[in-house]
């Protein structure tokens, strides 16, 4: 039962990187902010909130990339707005 719970917790929380890091880009870019999210905290754990949490980037990895694929046409959508409002307040 404990294993069950465990796997259901893993699937969960799989691809957190790349839904926690999209409110918090800024003007970062969006395109694979999850996959680049745990691989930068992979080598660098200790900038991160938890570092001893850091290794589950290592199973968060491909969930990440998953859910990143799947939220590129919003990003595309979302950077083709922010780079059309720049550029109407340039024509002001």
């Amino acid at each position: 039962m404990k294993k069950i719970a465990l796997i259901i917790t893993l699937i969960a929380l799989g691809g957190c990187s790349a839904i926690g890091s999209r409110p918090v880009q800024g003007d970062e870019s969006p395109y694979f902010i999850g996959v680049r999210n745990d691989v930068y905290y992979l080598f660098h754990p200790s900038k991160a909130d938890n570092p001893y949490l850091q290794p589950l980037n290592i199973i968060d990895f491909p969930f990440s990339l998953i859910a990143d694929i799947l939220y590129l046409p919003y990003d595309f959508y979302t950077v083709s707005q922010r780079n059309s409002g720049n550029d109407s307040a340039k024509n002001i």
